[in-house]
């Protein structure tokens, strides 16, 4: 019968070492250790969300804050006592991405990578979420002054394409976007800056409800109103609507009983004074055309007439909007116009409300495209 060999002692006391050095030098090949970066977003940003997944995913530690109207410049200076010295922010309406540095000890905020997003398109946003985290892998191997281990090498990583929405810079050691962003030294020259598109945001539709007041005929009506808004500029909107009666006007005059419903159109020129922040006041000039049906029923008969006055309107409009989410917003609007029938009534006890002043008062909703 043959015996199996025995293992020399050394070799058995040599074995637990041999398993904690594979053991470390797995370890070594997961990669480094954490890295935490700060995003920098509105509380309901969705983009904020989708770059904290991929920064997760990628074994970075996330330290998250809520921007709640500042300067990002301001919170990233500030967020956990001023010791993070990177981060991404997301700004506002969810279109662009911006990736920032801290020089140790210092105060001032460096842009790195800024990336225009359309917030409608899932591909784009996913692609820039995926160039951002590899370009938070190339600045920690190229910059010296990141976290990344001594003794690391190898080239660093290609960022996936983004698909641009205007012509890119490629990031080089004298590379600087069209935006005046310088881009890193030492980052891979696949990498691209992309100067970020001016947020005029995008064409809305929405719906409101408003309540009217007519001097002509002193009775309260109501509309619901269809609407819709383009940009023209940044601070500048066109905005046109259309305007359904719920409720008809009854009001009685010296020999009349009249019920009137009206129906209305008409465009405005709005002028956003804040287009940037949550909450955006504006203020509009509009003209439009109303048409009144009505039906007169005289005291003495009981047969009625009907008849349909076009009026020509101006107005002007106060309001104000709340983003509520990235592509939703809320908004409140009083408006006063002045109506002048066409053509000119001859008996002005017959005009029906056609001439005169309007008070009325919005409240609705409207989505991005």
């Amino acid at each position: 019968m043959s015996s199996r060999p025995a293992i020399p002692r050394p070799l058995v006391a040599l074995l637990p070492i041999a398993l904690g050095l594979a053991l470390a030098g797995a370890a070594r090949a997961d990669g480094p250790s954490a890295e935490v970066v700060a995003v920098l977003a509105p509380h309901d940003s969705r983009l904020a969300d989708e770059i904290r997944r991929e920064l997760e995913s990628s074994k970075f530690e996330v330290l998250s804050a809520d921007l709640s109207g500042r300067r990002w410049q301001d919170v990233a200076r500030l967020v956990d006592g001023g010791r993070l010295l990177r981060g991404v922010v997301v700004e506002p309406s969810d279109r662009t991405l911006t990736v920032y540095t801290r020089p140790p000890g210092g105060s001032t905020v460096d842009v790195r990578l800024a990336l225009s997003v359309d917030p409608a398109d899932r591909m784009a946003r996913r692609h820039a979420c995926l160039s951002v985290v590899e370009f938070l892998h190339a600045l920690s191997e190229s910059d010296p002054g990141g976290p990344s281990e001594a003794g690391q090498t190898g080239p660093a990583p290609r960022a996936r394409p983004v698909a641009p929405a205007r012509p890119a810079a490629p990031v080089g050691p004298s590379a600087t976007g069209a935006a005046g962003v310088s881009a890193p030294a030492g980052a891979s020259p696949a990498i691209t800056v992309l100067a970020p598109l001016p947020r005029n945001g995008s064409w809305q539709l929405g719906v409101a409800t408003t309540f009217d007041l007519e001097t002509g005929s002193g009775a309260p009506t109501s509309h619901l109103q269809f609407l819709a808004r383009f940009p023209l500029g940044r601070h500048v909107y066109l905005a046109g609507r259309i305007l359904w009666p719920l409720l008809a006007a009854q009001y009685r005059t010296a020999d009349n009983d009249v019920r009137s419903w009206t129906f209305g159109t008409g465009f405005s020129l709005q002028y956003a004074f804040a287009p940037g922040a949550r909450l955006r006041p504006y203020l509009g000039l509009g003209v439009g055309a109303r048409f009144a049906l009505s039906e007169t029923t005289p005291m003495a008969a009981s047969q009625s007439d009907q008849a349909l006055n076009v009026s020509g309107t101006f107005g002007i409009e106060l309001g104000v909007r709340y983003a509520v989410r990235p592509l939703m917003e809320v908004f409140f609007q009083i408006e006063a116009a002045r109506n002048w029938r066409i053509p000119p009534p001859t008996d002005l006890t017959t005009d029906n409300g056609a001439n005169g002043e309007v008070a009325r008062a919005s409240i609705g909703i409207t989505f991005d495209s």
